[in-house]
């Protein structure tokens, strides 16, 4: 598997997509709390149960849905078209948050990041079962994973330095929405590699 241009493509895209991912995400509570100011979505009456429908738990509870949502969709139509239009929405989701200010459109931006996000967790997986078997899977995505644990260096550091440059939350998001935008254009490279004879000496 380490061998094939594929497989290095699915560990770049999975970089490029979780890092833009954690960016932002090491950036959601703070940016989120200076739009907000003293505003809450939580009634009184909630208590501590009010931090479920604040921007982080409300990301969180959509992240877990991503994973099954973005599943069902690549089933549909397949990984590397799922991945470029879960990319593609992620990075349009990122560039919009420049916009946000009310309440509503807190809400709704802490949905569709957490349920983008959620979907490398069902695609990459997916992708690499797909296209070198299981008879290996789990050092086979073991390699892929590797990504993400670069990604997860990568993304709070690049975030934490554009804010400290800038003083401002925004850059780290307009970034991380290029980021989507690159991760996009290598699925399709992905979705190229994939239709060519793939070896399944590990099936």
């Amino acid at each position: 598997m380490l061998n094939t241009p594929l497989a290095c493509m699915l560990w770049l895209t999975f970089i490029l997509g979780a890092t833009s991912g954690l960016m932002a995400i090491g950036q959601w509570k703070p940016m989120m709390a200076s739009l907000l100011g003293s505003k809450s979505f939580a009634p009184e009456w909630m208590g501590g149960f009010g931090r479920f429908v604040e921007p982080v738990g409300i990301l969180a509870i959509f992240n877990a849905i991503g994973r099954v949502f973005w599943g069902k969709i690549s089933d549909l139509i397949d990984r590397p078209r799922a991945m470029m239009i879960m990319f593609l929405a992620q990075g349009m989701a990122f560039m919009l948050l420049i916009s946000v200010q009310s309440t509503l459109a807190v809400f709704l931006a802490s949905a569709w990041v957490g349920l983008n996000f959620g979907g490398n967790f069902a695609l990459f997986p997916s992708a690499t079962a797909d296209y070198f078997g299981t008879r290996n899977f789990g050092v086979n995505y073991g390699w892929i994973f590797t990504a993400y644990g670069v990604a997860g260096i990568l993304g709070p550091i690049v975030g934490g330095v554009l804010f400290d440059v800038t003083e401002q939350y925004v850059m780290a998001f307009v970034f991380a929405g290029i980021l989507c935008f690159v991760a996009a254009a290598s699925s399709i490279v992905v979705w190229g590699l994939a239709r060519r004879p793939i070896p399944v000496a590990n099936r």
